[in-house]
C-alpha cells in the first residue's frame, strides 16, 4: 500500500514523466531560464500574438511547468520562475512530426529507466493522465506552430518588395492584358497571408486556401511567360527608343511582381499544409528557384540589348529627353538582375521555406505569454 507521502507526489511524477517522454521523442528542451530583464522592450525577442484560445493553452502549459520543476529538483517547494525556454533544434514543425504518428499522437510509454512499460503501467490512472497530459502538450506546440508561423511569413513577406506594396500602387505599375487576373491573386496572397492563424484553425478553410495558393502559383508562372514574351517582343520590335524603354520597364516591374507572387504562394503553402519534409523543400527550392533563374537571364539578355539600342540611338531621335537619364534607367535594371552571387529573390524563397525549421528558442511566461528568439 502506497504511503500518504507518495500518494501526494504521484500526479508530480506522472506529469514528469511525461514530458521526460515528449523530449526524448522529440528532441527538444524545457527548462526554467535565467531572468530578462525587459524582455517585451528588448529588439532580439518577438513576443508571437495568441488568439485567446491558444492563450489558454499555452497557460495550461505553463501550469503544468512547476509540477514538473519540483519532481526534477525532487522539491515541491522549488521557486516558480518568471520565464521558461523551449528550445527546438530542428525546429519546432519538426518536433510535431517526430512526436506524430499516422493516425493522431504517439502513446509510447517508458518508465524512467527508458524501458518499454506499455504492458505494465501501474494503474489505469496514470496511463490516462500521461496520454492526456501529452495531448495538451502536443496541442500547444501545434498552437505555437501556427502562431510562428504568422510570423515567418510577416519575415518573407517584409523582403518582398513587389508584394508588399498596397493595391494602389501596384496598380501605378501594373502592365497589359494580365492586369486584373494578377491583381486578383495578389490580393488574395495577401489575405491568406493575414489570416494566417484563423484560416489554419479551420481545417475546410485550410483546404480551400491551399487549393486556391497552388492556383496562384499556376497564375503567377502563366503570367510570368506572358510578361517574358512580351518583354521579347518589345525589344525586338523597337521603334520608338523612349516609349520602348518606359514600356519594357514598367512590363519588368509587372515580371517581378508575378515572380514574388509565385514565390510567396509556394512558401505560403509549405506553411498551411505544415508539410516541412527535407525532400518537398528541396524540391520546391529547387524548382522555383531554377524559375528565377530563367526569367532573370531573360530580363538580363531583353534589357543588354536595349542598352545597346539605348546607346546608339541618335541625339535628334531622342529630341529633348536625356539620352544619359535612358541609359540610367536600363542599366540601373540591369546591376538589379546580374548582381553576382545569388539573387535577392532566390534568398527570401530559401528563408521563406527553411526558417520555420531552424534552431528555435521559444519563451513561456509563467502568464501564458510566448516570445520566440531566432538562433
Amino acid at each position: 500500500m502506497m504511503s500518504e507521502r507518495n500518494v501526494n507526489r504521484e500526479p508530480d511524477l506522472t506529469v514528469n514523466q511525461t514530458f521526460r517522454e515528449l523530449q526524448q521523442n522529440g528532441n527538444f528542451d524545457i527548462s526554467p531560464c535565467d531572468n530578462i530583464i525587459n524582455i517585451d522592450d528588448n529588439p532580439k525577442f518577438k513576443k508571437l500574438e495568441l488568439t485567446s484560445s491558444q492563450k489558454i493553452q499555452m497557460s495550461a502549459l505553463a501550469s503544468q511547468l512547476p509540477a514538473v520543476m519540483a519532481a526534477n529538483s525532487m522539491s515541491a517547494a522549488a521557486a516558480i520562475p518568471d520565464l521558461y525556454t523551449m528550445s527546438f533544434p530542428k525546429g519546432l514543425p519538426c518536433t510535431l512530426v517526430k512526436l506524430k504518428d499516422g493516425t493522431g499522437y504517439t502513446n509510447t510509454l517508458r518508465g524512467l529507466d527508458g524501458k518499454f512499460m506499455g504492458n505494465a503501467p501501474l494503474n489505469k490512472f496514470d496511463i490516462s493522465k500521461q496520454l492526456a497530459t501529452q495531448a495538451a502538450v502536443l496541442g500547444t506546440f501545434s498552437a505555437m506552430s501556427v502562431v510562428s508561423g504568422q510570423y515567418f511569413l510577416a519575415q518573407i513577406n517584409s523582403e518582398l518588395d513587389r508584394i508588399k506594396l498596397g493595391m494602389d500602387k501596384i496598380l501605378e505599375f501594373l502592365y497589359g492584358d494580365k492586369k486584373a487576373e494578377l491583381m486578383a491573386e495578389v490580393n488574395f496572397a495577401k489575405y491568406a497571408f493575414q489570416n494566417y492563424s484563423a484560416i489554419m484553425a479551420n481545417e475546410s478553410q485550410k483546404i480551400a486556401t491551399i487549393t486556391s495558393l497552388q492556383k496562384a502559383r499556376q497564375i503567377a508562372m502563366k503570367d510570368c511567360e506572358f510578361y517574358i514574351s512580351d518583354l521579347e517582343s518589345t525589344v525586338r520590335k523597337s521603334s520608338d527608343i523612349i516609349s520602348t524603354v518606359n514600356k519594357a520597364i514598367q512590363i519588368k516591374e509587372s515580371l517581378d511582381l508575378a515572380l514574388q507572387l509565385c514565390v510567396m504562394s509556394s512558401v505560403m503553402e509549405v506553411y498551411y499544409s505544415q508539410n516541412f519534409d527535407d525532400n518537398y523543400l528541396k524540391y520546391i527550392e529547387n524548382d522555383i528557384s531554377l524559375y528565377i533563374d530563367k526569367c532573370e537571364k531573360n530580363i538580363l539578355a531583353n534589357f543588354n540589348q536595349l542598352l545597346v539600342l539605348v546607346q546608339n540611338a541618335k541625339s535628334g531621335i531622342l529630341k529633348k529627353v536625356d539620352k544619359d537619364k535612358l541609359e540610367r534607367g536600363v542599366s540601373r535594371v540591369l546591376e538589379q538582375v546580374s548582381i553576382s552571387g545569388e539573387s535577392e529573390l532566390k534568398k527570401s524563397l530559401r528563408s521563406g521555406l527553411y526558417l520555420s525549421t531552424n534552431h528555435s528558442t521559444y519563451y513561456l511566461s509563467k502568464d501564458g505569454d510566448v516570445y520566440i528568439k531566432n538562433e
